[in-house]
């Protein structure tokens, strides 16, 4: 990664002793981070979508231990997407992330994917929709900088005319109106701002959302990271 974050993960990655570990499954495609395996370096990793997720996660991190000789208890920190998103991509990523801090006693931090998302946009103010299906959409804004990422507006479920309302109430100018969703053609013909489909998802932006909470050590319980869904699934409905 030579993007504007790289010397702030670097940096991260001093501060706690070793290296850290990012994974955001909630969209499409899987994105991974990995910082500090090698002094200097910054790798990041996507996995195709049509990969069976927790197979394709375990062999990419494993390649990188063995690529870079880093053992699972040296690393300092993971840091993971919670959605919201895909329900199945959240509970795997999140299953997969609890092993291995469970497993090598690593602390580990959950974050919004939206602001992952934001952040992989650019700089600037960063409208993000998913679809959320019947008719509303997942949405947030986020003011982007090259050191931060900073909810304007929190994760929420909309409608999207409310959105945008929403959106434009908090008197922001220049906005860019972003989807990492698979059905971006979807959310474009149900949303009435032109919107931007963003190509790749970066990991490393994880980083940057939870870089004060890393930085304090501020770590969550394992036992109390859940998916941040904001509503239920369809099985769920159909047993209410």
């Amino acid at each position: 990664m030579t993007g504007p974050f790289a010397s702030r993960l670097l940096a991260l990655a001093r501060e706690l002793g070793g290296p850290l570990l990012a994974l955001e499954t909630s969209g499409p495609d899987t994105s991974l981070c990995a910082v500090g395996f090698c002094p200097g370096e910054v790798v990041e990793r996507t996995l195709s979508g049509r990969a069976l997720p927790s197979e394709a996660i375990s062999l990419c991190i494993a390649g990188e231990f063995a690529r870079t000789g880093v053992k699972a208890a040296s690393l300092r920190a993971i840091v993971l997407g919670l959605g919201p998103g895909s329900f199945t991509g959240l509970r795997v990523g999140l299953a997969f992330a609890k092993g291995l801090a469970y497993g090598a006693n690593v602390p580990m931090l959950g974050v919004s994917s939206l602001a992952v998302v934001a952040g992989s946009a650019g700089v600037g103010n960063i409208a993000v929709i998913r679809d959320a299906r019947r008719g509303d959409i997942f949405g947030a804004l986020y003011e982007v900088t090259e050191t931060r990422v900073r909810a304007i507006e929190d994760d929420g479920v909309f409608t999207p005319d409310a959105f945008v309302a929403q959106v434009k109430s908090h008197g922001r100018d220049s906005i860019l109106w972003v989807t990492d969703d698979a059905r971006a053609d979807t959310v474009q013909a149900m949303f009435p701002e032109p919107v931007t489909s963003l190509r790749e998802l970066h990991a490393a932006v994880a980083f940057i959302v939870a870089a004060e909470d890393l930085a304090a050590r501020r770590f969550g319980d394992l036992d109390a990271l859940t998916p941040r869904y904001l509503r239920a699934s369809e099985a769920e409905r159909a047993h209410v």
